[in-house]
């Protein structure tokens, strides 16, 4: 609910979609953070359970989709910051 809150919010600030699903099935990786937020509960029982997520961005059309230039960029941050206020506002 909280990833489509996001998805939601950057879709209103400029119209584009992203896709929401989980980031293991984007391609392989291993000990990001996200392994290290989910896992560390396993190794401490004590420790509380935490639920990550990845943003990505990028297009197909860009020879370097992870580093669109800079007019670009600026939107997807602005876009960004949409979804990371509407994901902070819905988790309280």
């Amino acid at each position: 609910d909280l990833a489509n809150e996001m998805r939601d919010a950057i879709k209103a600030s400029r119209g584009r979609v992203y896709k929401t699903e989980q980031s293991m099935s984007l391609y392989p990786t291993a000990g990001t953070s996200d392994d290290y937020a989910f896992s560390r509960h396993l190794v401490d029982a004590k420790k509380a359970k935490v639920f990550s997520y990845t943003i990505e961005w990028g297009s197909p059309q860009n020879p370097t989709p992870f580093h669109p230039p800079y007019p670009e960029m600026k939107q997807i941050i602005d876009e960004v910051t949409s979804g990371l206020l509407a994901f902070c506002i819905s988790a309280q």
